[in-house]
C-alpha cells in the first residue's frame, strides 16, 4: 500500500439530480430541453472531486 490514503466515495445520483432539477430553475438549451438537472449534477460532482 503506498503512502497515500485511498478513498472511496459513493454518491447517489439520482438524488443530486432531482435536487439540482429542482433547485436550478429555467435553464435549457437552444432545442428547449432541461439543463439545470445536469449543470446541477456537474457542479456537485466537481465539488467532490476538489
Amino acid at each position: 500500500m503506498t503512502d497515500q490514503a485511498q478513498r472511496l466515495y459513493l454518491i447517489d445520483g439520482s438524488s443530486y439530480i432531482y435536487r439540482a432539477y429542482y433547485a436550478i430553475r429555467q435553464l435549457s438549451n437552444f432545442k428547449r430541453l432541461a439543463t439545470n438537472s445536469m449543470l446541477g449534477l456537474t457542479n456537485m460532482l466537481l465539488n467532490v472531486v476538489r
